[in-house]
């Protein structure tokens, strides 16, 4: 499914910050958990983790936001992304 993503938009960051605007707009608990929210992590674990690791320091809209958090605590260690996240939960919070 992420080859139709990338054939669509080739930039790999691009399609990670856009799904986890996706994720970042499921409702909370249940739609974030299960739903489309499952469909969300699972196409951005196709991506690479590293990929969306990548975006998280640069995310700049709530729902991207809102979305990394959601990805970080669904990962087997969510230590690196909460790093990653930081600027961008600061640039938010500043606002």
């Amino acid at each position: 499914m992420v080859a139709k993503l990338t054939q669509s938009e080739p930039d790999p960051a691009t399609v990670a910050r856009q799904l986890l605007a996706w994720l970042g707009t499921a409702t909370w608990p249940a739609e974030a958990i299960a739903g489309d929210g499952d469909l969300a992590r699972r196409l951005l674990t196709e991506l690479g983790s590293s990929t969306v690791e990548r975006v998280l320091p640069d995310l700049a809209d709530p729902s991207e936001v809102m979305g990394g958090v959601v990805w970080a605590t669904h990962q087997p260690d969510d230590t690196s992304s909460v790093v990653a996240l930081g600027p961008a939960i600061k640039r938010i919070l500043s606002r």
